[in-house]
């Protein structure tokens, strides 16, 4: 199993994803972190995209 590691001390990491339904809907979300809080994050809806470009705009 792959798990999230966090950030070195004074560091933030952002993590995206984008995911698209046949090409007929798409969206895309992040979360950002620092070492032990959440610092905000993001939920999104495309439009109509393929996967590819729901991950590139994720």
């Amino acid at each position: 199993m792959i798990g999230w590691k966090s950030p070195l001390e004074g560091w933030v990491k952002l993590n995206t994803d984008g995911a698209s339904e046949d090409g007929r809907i798409s969206g895309s979300g992040g979360i950002a972190r620092d070492r032990g809080h959440r610092l905000g994050g993001f939920a999104k809806h495309l439009g109509i995209y393929n996967a590819f470009v729901a991950e590139l705009r994720g």
